[in-house]
């Protein structure tokens, strides 16, 4: 009864790779990829951060602002919004992505979800009802943003990591998972939550590997989503203006999205 119940009431997407010559499958429709990057498939590895099967998209060279990771693009995929009556709306995300390959801070990382026809990694400019993970290429060493640009425009932008407190995370070999969730309307806005964390595979005083997902950022209701537009789910990363083939390449082990359906009542 669990399973059909939840059958029943899901809505939302999957995205799980299928090791052949396209990028992945699942629940929903199908994930358009950036039409640049080297498509592949990561064979599992031992260890911990590793031994999840991942479809890698690699610059191809020769043109910049490239498009890597999958993302929904058809119309009637966007279904993602806060809502505008009582228990209208709502969503959780979930994405667990590895960076391969990350030549320099100036390429772009965005994981979460747009209204926009277009990906949002291929430029600085954000685009309007659009909320997410966020690096683009005027931001430093080791700094991810959590951030929410509304219908009018307006950015709202925490800091997920930085230099200082997070040094050394936002490197070749990093495993993420970023969720992020909006409770339905209640007659007000609560505000996006998210939570961002690592495949921690650092060692103990005995040289013994931790080996945990470790919670790097949790933040309640921090930035308020203004939109009456529906969005669609992004895992994506581009290498800005480094037309070198190879600096930069983006694994994705899993994408779920579901609006709320009941489940988290």
């Amino acid at each position: 009864m669990t399973w059909q119940r939840g059958l029943q009431y899901f809505g939302g997407h999957t995205f799980v790779p299928d090791g052949a010559t396209s990028a992945g499958a699942g629940l929903g429709a199908g994930w358009t990829t950036g039409a640049v990057g080297t498509l592949s498939h990561a064979t599992p590895a031992a260890t911990f951060d590793t031994q999840m099967k991942r479809t890698v998209w690699t610059e191809a060279g020769a043109s910049n602002n490239q498009e890597l990771g999958p993302r929904q693009s058809l119309a009637s995929e966007y279904i993602y919004w806060p809502g505008n009556a009582r228990y209208c709306g709502g969503f959780y995300m979930s994405a667990i992505f590895r960076i391969e390959t990350w030549n320099n801070d100036a390429g772009r990382l965005f994981v979460g979800f747009t209204a926009s026809a277009n990906p949002v990694c291929i430029s600085d400019t954000i685009p309007n009802n659009t909320t997410g993970l966020w690096h683009d290429t005027t931001m430093g060493q080791d700094v991810l943003k959590f951030i929410t640009q509304n219908n009018g425009g307006s950015l709202t932008s925490l800091d997920v990591t930085t230099h200082a407190a997070n040094p050394g995370i936002l490197v070749s070999g990093t495993t993420f998972l970023w969720e992020m969730w909006h409770y339905p309307n209640q007659n007000t806005n609560p505000g996006v939550n998210c939570k961002l964390s690592v495949y921690d595979v650092s060692t103990d005083s005995e040289a013994i590997a931790f080996n945990r997902v470790k919670k790097v950022k949790w933040q309640e209701q921090g930035n308020t989503l203004t939109t009456n537009k529906f969005m669609a789910p992004q895992c994506q990363m581009s290498n800005g203006l480094d037309a070198t083939a190879g600096h930069f390449a983006i694994g994705v082990a899993n994408i779920y999205c579901a609006p709320w359906s009941g489940e988290m009542d």
